[in-house]
């Protein structure tokens, strides 16, 4: 089932696929939604719910790459996609970069529309850093008594250990009865540095990478590679302090 709506006020364009689709039926898609489309201005924000979209074949991929390719030429701004199926999630991942942009991932529409309406995602900017942002921050191994806290969808985390830590982000090794909970790319919300030397404010974060088989608890065992989204000034400088701490040598 397709069912698309443009609101343009907004300037937002909501894309709802569902079931499973042939290729003629995802042609005939195309023509539907690039005629809502047209109702909107460049540079238009788009939420993409696939929740309970099954996964297509080689034919049916072309077809949804093409639809891809035409958001973007015709002018999407930010996508932020609404996710439920592991296999269909990455599936359109795959599209997604083949077609030149980078989707924010979330599990309700609840998150979708906070992060559209949210400082965070206004500029893709935000979302990839330049190479030499990354690296003007000190990176620190932490120990035990170092996790964080968030929450992804209707699913919290309340206590999550990392192993390293700096002001742009920090490495977290998620047990593994919650590996399967997360994505690449996936926006966590109310997150929070556990520890009594560092700053208290909730942030919000996402997932730049997993590792698997770390085999630091058991051998299922996933690592996030996490990147702190926009903080506010006093958080970096408390987090960098703290971490040129960490290097310093002890008397």
């Amino acid at each position: 089932m397709l069912k698309v709506e443009a609101n343009p006020e907004k300037n937002l364009l909501h894309i709802t696929l569902s079931g499973h689709f042939d290729p003629q039926e995802l042609k005939a898609c195309a023509d539907q939604i690039l005629e809502h489309v047209f109702q909107l201005r460049p540079n238009f924000d788009l939420i993409n719910d696939i929740r309970l979209l099954r996964p297509t074949d080689e034919e049916g991929v072309k077809e949804l790459l093409k639809i891809a390719k035409a958001l973007k030429k015709n002018g999407m701004g930010r996508c932020v996609r609404v996710v439920q199926i592991a296999l269909s999630a990455l599936q359109m991942n795959r599209i997604s970069a083949t077609a030149g942009f980078e989707p924010i991932l979330v599990h309700t529409m609840e998150e979708a529309e906070r992060i559209l309406d949210s400082r965070l995602s206004q500029t893709p900017a935000v979302l990839r850093p330049p190479v030499e942002a990354m690296r003007q921050h000190r990176r620190a191994s932490t120990g035990p008594e170092y996790s964080v806290s968030f929450s992804m969808g209707q699913t919290e985390f309340p206590g999550t250990r990392i192993t390293n830590l700096s002001a742009q982000g920090c490495f977290a090794v998620l047990p593994s009865q919650w590996a399967g909970q997360v994505y690449e790319g996936a926006i966590l919300v109310e997150f929070a540095l556990n520890h009594p030397d560092l700053p208290p404010t909730r942030i919000a974060a996402k997932v730049m990478r997993l590792v698997k088989n770390l085999a630091e608890i058991t051998e299922d065992d996933v690592g996030l590679g996490i990147m702190f989204l926009s903080p506010p000034p006093s958080f970096i400088q408390w987090v960098d302090a703290h971490v040129s701490a960490l290097f310093a040598p002890v008397d």
